[in-house]
Protein backbone atom coordinates (compact mmCIF):
# COMPACT_ATOMS: atom_id res chain seq x y z
CA UNK A 1 0.00 0.00 0.00
CA UNK A 2 1.46 3.10 -1.03
CA UNK A 3 1.60 5.88 1.62
CA UNK A 4 -0.77 8.10 0.03
CA UNK A 5 -3.59 5.66 0.54
CA UNK A 6 -2.79 4.73 4.09
CA UNK A 7 -2.50 8.60 4.54
CA UNK A 8 -5.75 9.06 3.55
CA UNK A 9 -7.91 7.52 6.30
CA UNK A 10 -6.06 8.97 9.12
CA UNK A 11 -6.27 12.57 7.57
CA UNK A 12 -9.53 12.46 7.66
CA UNK A 13 -9.73 11.33 11.78
CA UNK A 14 -7.44 14.32 12.38
CA UNK A 15 -9.51 16.65 10.48
CA UNK A 16 -12.05 15.43 12.52
CA UNK A 17 -9.88 15.71 15.95
CA UNK A 18 -8.99 19.01 15.17
CA UNK A 19 -12.59 20.30 14.68
CA UNK A 20 -13.84 18.15 17.92
CA UNK A 21 -11.05 20.20 19.65
CA UNK A 22 -13.58 23.39 19.66
CA UNK A 23 -16.93 21.27 19.07
CA UNK A 24 -17.25 18.34 20.99
CA UNK A 25 -15.42 16.56 23.43
CA UNK A 26 -16.91 13.03 22.80
CA UNK A 27 -15.58 13.93 19.45
CA UNK A 28 -11.96 14.04 20.53
CA UNK A 29 -11.80 11.60 22.69
CA UNK A 30 -13.08 9.23 19.99
CA UNK A 31 -10.87 10.12 17.05
CA UNK A 32 -7.72 10.78 19.06
CA UNK A 33 -7.60 7.23 20.09
CA UNK A 34 -8.20 6.04 16.90
CA UNK A 35 -5.33 8.02 15.24
CA UNK A 36 -3.02 6.60 17.96
CA UNK A 37 -4.16 3.36 17.28
CA UNK A 38 -3.91 3.86 13.66
CA UNK A 39 -0.93 5.39 13.56
CA UNK A 40 0.50 2.08 15.86
CA UNK A 41 -0.19 -0.66 13.27
CA UNK A 42 1.31 1.39 10.31
CA UNK A 43 4.37 1.86 13.15
CA UNK A 44 4.57 -1.76 13.96
CA UNK A 45 3.74 -2.96 10.30
CA UNK A 46 6.83 -0.47 8.77
CA UNK A 47 4.60 1.53 6.52
CA UNK A 48 5.50 4.63 8.29
CA UNK A 49 9.32 3.84 6.67
CA UNK A 50 7.37 4.30 3.56
CA UNK A 51 7.73 8.70 4.37
CA UNK A 52 11.13 8.53 5.99
CA UNK A 53 9.66 8.39 9.17
CA UNK A 54 12.20 6.20 12.36
CA UNK A 55 10.96 5.91 15.52
CA UNK A 56 13.98 6.29 17.30
CA UNK A 57 13.90 10.02 16.55
CA UNK A 58 11.21 10.06 19.69
CA UNK A 59 13.32 8.52 21.87
CA UNK A 60 13.72 12.04 24.40
CA UNK A 61 10.09 12.42 24.31
CA UNK A 62 9.60 8.97 25.04
CA UNK A 63 11.84 8.57 28.24
CA UNK A 64 10.19 12.00 29.12
CA UNK A 65 6.35 10.65 29.08
CA UNK A 66 7.74 7.67 30.46
CA UNK A 67 9.35 9.04 33.18
CA UNK A 68 6.18 11.44 34.21
CA UNK A 69 4.31 7.90 34.12
CA UNK A 70 6.51 6.14 36.53
CA UNK A 71 6.70 9.39 38.92
CA UNK A 72 2.96 9.47 39.03
CA UNK A 73 2.60 6.32 39.76
CA UNK A 74 4.86 6.12 42.15
CA UNK A 75 3.20 9.12 43.96
CA UNK A 76 0.06 6.98 44.16
CA UNK A 77 1.51 4.52 45.69
CA UNK A 78 2.98 6.12 48.42
CA UNK A 79 0.01 8.50 49.17
CA UNK A 80 -2.74 6.85 47.54
CA UNK A 81 -6.38 8.65 47.27
CA UNK A 82 -9.84 7.26 48.61
CA UNK A 83 -9.93 5.65 44.68
CA UNK A 84 -8.57 2.94 44.22
CA UNK A 85 -4.45 2.82 41.98
CA UNK A 86 -6.43 1.30 39.14
CA UNK A 87 -8.55 4.31 38.59
CA UNK A 88 -6.28 6.47 39.25
CA UNK A 89 -4.12 5.01 37.13
CA UNK A 90 -6.53 5.56 34.37
CA UNK A 91 -6.76 9.35 34.59
CA UNK A 92 -3.23 9.00 33.53
CA UNK A 93 -4.19 7.91 30.00
CA UNK A 94 -2.75 11.28 28.54
CA UNK A 95 0.40 10.17 28.65
CA UNK A 96 0.69 7.28 26.21
CA UNK A 97 -2.39 9.16 23.80
CA UNK A 98 0.03 12.39 23.88
CA UNK A 99 2.80 10.28 22.49
CA UNK A 100 0.52 8.74 20.06
CA UNK A 101 -0.62 12.09 18.77
CA UNK A 102 2.56 13.24 18.76
CA UNK A 103 3.88 10.55 16.60
CA UNK A 104 1.11 10.78 14.35
CA UNK A 105 1.43 14.50 13.19
CA UNK A 106 5.19 14.09 13.00
CA UNK A 107 4.03 11.37 10.51
CA UNK A 108 2.00 12.92 8.47
CA UNK A 109 4.74 15.92 7.96
CA UNK A 110 4.37 19.64 6.85
CA UNK A 111 1.96 19.89 4.45
CA UNK A 112 -0.63 18.54 6.62
CA UNK A 113 0.50 21.27 9.18
CA UNK A 114 -0.60 23.77 6.68
CA UNK A 115 -4.01 22.09 5.90
CA UNK A 116 -4.34 21.13 9.41
CA UNK A 117 -3.94 25.09 10.52
CA UNK A 118 -6.83 25.83 8.03
CA UNK A 119 -9.09 23.52 9.64
CA UNK A 120 -8.15 24.95 13.15
CA UNK A 121 -8.43 28.56 12.19
CA UNK A 122 -12.20 27.77 10.35
CA UNK A 123 -13.55 25.73 13.63
CA UNK A 124 -11.92 28.84 15.80
CA UNK A 125 -13.79 31.13 13.85
CA UNK A 126 -17.07 29.47 13.95
CA UNK A 127 -16.79 29.40 17.26
CA UNK A 128 -15.47 32.41 18.27
CA UNK A 129 -18.65 34.11 16.13
CA UNK A 130 -20.91 31.56 17.75
CA UNK A 131 -19.85 32.55 21.22
CA UNK A 132 -20.19 36.21 20.33
CA UNK A 133 -23.97 35.38 19.56
CA UNK A 134 -24.75 33.35 22.75
CA UNK A 135 -23.52 36.35 24.94
CA UNK A 136 -25.67 38.73 23.40
CA UNK A 137 -28.74 36.82 22.97
CA UNK A 138 -28.78 33.94 24.98
CA UNK A 139 -30.15 31.30 22.66
CA UNK A 140 -28.40 27.39 22.30
CA UNK A 141 -29.08 25.78 19.15
CA UNK A 142 -26.53 22.81 20.03
CA UNK A 143 -29.76 21.41 21.26
CA UNK A 144 -28.96 20.34 24.86
CA UNK A 145 -31.52 18.96 26.54
CA UNK A 146 -30.93 22.13 29.04
CA UNK A 147 -29.75 25.82 28.26
CA UNK A 148 -26.04 25.67 29.35
CA UNK A 149 -25.99 29.56 29.14
CA UNK A 150 -26.38 31.11 32.33
CA UNK A 151 -26.96 35.29 32.42
CA UNK A 152 -24.81 37.64 33.91
CA UNK A 153 -26.25 40.68 34.35
CA UNK A 154 -27.90 41.84 30.71
CA UNK A 155 -25.73 39.14 29.01
CA UNK A 156 -24.95 35.63 29.06
CA UNK A 157 -22.01 33.67 29.55
CA UNK A 158 -20.90 32.20 26.22
CA UNK A 159 -20.26 27.87 26.32
CA UNK A 160 -19.72 27.83 22.54
CA UNK A 161 -20.50 24.33 21.75
CA UNK A 162 -20.07 23.05 25.34
CA UNK A 163 -22.17 22.91 28.35
CA UNK A 164 -19.24 24.73 30.53
CA UNK A 165 -18.03 27.65 30.10
CA UNK A 166 -14.41 27.48 31.74
CA UNK A 167 -14.22 24.05 29.36
CA UNK A 168 -15.02 26.12 26.29
CA UNK A 169 -12.77 28.91 26.96
CA UNK A 170 -9.78 26.69 27.77
CA UNK A 171 -10.37 24.66 24.25
CA UNK A 172 -11.06 28.45 22.39
CA UNK A 173 -8.00 29.71 23.60
CA UNK A 174 -5.67 27.34 23.15
CA UNK A 175 -6.81 27.07 19.92
CA UNK A 176 -6.53 30.61 19.51
CA UNK A 177 -2.72 30.45 20.97
CA UNK A 178 -1.89 28.06 18.32
CA UNK A 179 -3.26 30.33 15.58
CA UNK A 180 -1.23 32.83 17.05
CA UNK A 181 1.91 31.23 16.46
CA UNK A 182 0.47 30.47 12.51
CA UNK A 183 0.10 34.34 12.14
CA UNK A 184 3.78 34.95 13.74
CA UNK A 185 5.64 32.28 11.19
CA UNK A 186 3.47 33.66 7.95
CA UNK A 187 5.81 35.67 5.97
CA UNK A 188 2.66 37.83 4.83
CA UNK A 189 0.49 39.86 6.16
CA UNK A 190 -3.28 38.03 5.96
CA UNK A 191 -6.14 39.77 7.58
CA UNK A 192 -7.87 35.73 7.75
CA UNK A 193 -5.04 35.31 10.36
CA UNK A 194 -5.67 37.96 12.44
CA UNK A 195 -9.70 37.69 12.59
CA UNK A 196 -9.38 34.22 13.61
CA UNK A 197 -7.02 35.36 16.50
CA UNK A 198 -9.84 38.05 17.06
CA UNK A 199 -12.85 35.87 16.86
CA UNK A 200 -11.18 33.35 19.22
CA UNK A 201 -10.17 36.09 21.93
CA UNK A 202 -13.65 37.09 21.68
CA UNK A 203 -14.51 33.80 22.35
CA UNK A 204 -12.11 33.73 25.52
CA UNK A 205 -13.84 37.12 27.03
CA UNK A 206 -17.21 36.40 26.64
CA UNK A 207 -17.18 33.25 28.10
CA UNK A 208 -16.65 35.13 31.54
CA UNK A 209 -14.20 32.70 32.83
CA UNK A 210 -12.10 34.64 34.99
CA UNK A 211 -9.19 32.07 35.31
CA UNK A 212 -9.23 32.07 31.35
CA UNK A 213 -9.25 36.02 31.56
CA UNK A 214 -5.65 35.97 33.28
CA UNK A 215 -4.13 33.24 31.75
CA UNK A 216 -5.12 34.16 28.12
CA UNK A 217 -3.60 37.79 28.16
CA UNK A 218 -0.53 36.40 30.01
CA UNK A 219 0.23 33.58 27.51
CA UNK A 220 -0.29 36.10 24.61
CA UNK A 221 2.10 38.76 26.11
CA UNK A 222 4.65 36.00 26.48
CA UNK A 223 4.07 34.67 22.99
CA UNK A 224 4.95 38.34 21.79
CA UNK A 225 7.89 38.31 23.88
CA UNK A 226 9.16 35.71 22.52
CA UNK A 227 8.33 36.13 19.37
CA UNK A 228 8.36 39.94 18.48
CA UNK A 229 10.06 41.39 21.45
CA UNK A 230 9.39 44.76 19.96
CA UNK A 231 5.77 44.58 19.67
CA UNK A 232 6.04 43.77 24.05
CA UNK A 233 4.89 47.12 24.90
CA UNK A 234 2.53 47.93 22.62
CA UNK A 235 0.93 44.74 22.89
CA UNK A 236 0.85 44.86 26.95
CA UNK A 237 -0.45 48.39 26.43
CA UNK A 238 -3.08 46.97 23.66
CA UNK A 239 -4.13 44.26 25.79
CA UNK A 240 -4.67 47.06 28.87
CA UNK A 241 -6.55 49.26 26.54
CA UNK A 242 -8.91 46.95 25.29
CA UNK A 243 -9.72 45.54 28.99
CA UNK A 244 -10.39 49.12 29.95
CA UNK A 245 -12.82 49.31 27.17
CA UNK A 246 -14.45 46.50 27.36
CA UNK A 247 -15.59 47.10 30.78
CA UNK A 248 -16.86 50.72 30.04
CA UNK A 249 -19.35 49.57 27.40
CA UNK A 250 -20.07 46.58 29.25
CA UNK A 251 -20.58 47.22 32.65
CA UNK A 252 -22.10 43.74 34.11
CA UNK A 253 -18.16 42.49 33.30
CA UNK A 254 -16.82 44.96 36.02
CA UNK A 255 -18.19 42.58 38.46
CA UNK A 256 -17.02 39.65 37.09
CA UNK A 257 -13.44 41.23 36.45
CA UNK A 258 -13.44 43.15 40.59
CA UNK A 259 -14.29 39.69 41.66
CA UNK A 260 -11.21 37.65 40.46
CA UNK A 261 -9.30 38.76 43.22
CA UNK A 262 -12.00 38.26 45.85
CA UNK A 263 -10.73 35.83 48.44
CA UNK A 264 -14.52 34.43 48.57
CA UNK A 265 -14.90 33.12 44.82
CA UNK A 266 -13.52 30.72 42.64
CA UNK A 267 -12.12 32.31 40.07
CA UNK A 268 -12.35 29.31 37.49
CA UNK A 269 -16.14 29.85 37.47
Amino acid sequence: MKSEEWNKPILVVATLYLLGLQLSIAAVEISSWLLVLMTLGLLFSGKLKDVGFDWRSLQPEIISLITLLALTLLSLIISPYSSNLVDQAGFMRWVPLLLGLYLTFKSLGQKWDAKGAVVLQIAIAFIGAYSVFQFFTGIDIMGHSENPLRPVGSFWKATGTQTMSLTFAVLVAMGSVVCLSRTFAAEKFKIWNWLVVVLGSMGVLVSMSRAMWIGYPVVLILMVFLQRRKLFWPAVGFIALVGLVVTQIFPDLTYRLESVFSPGQDGSM
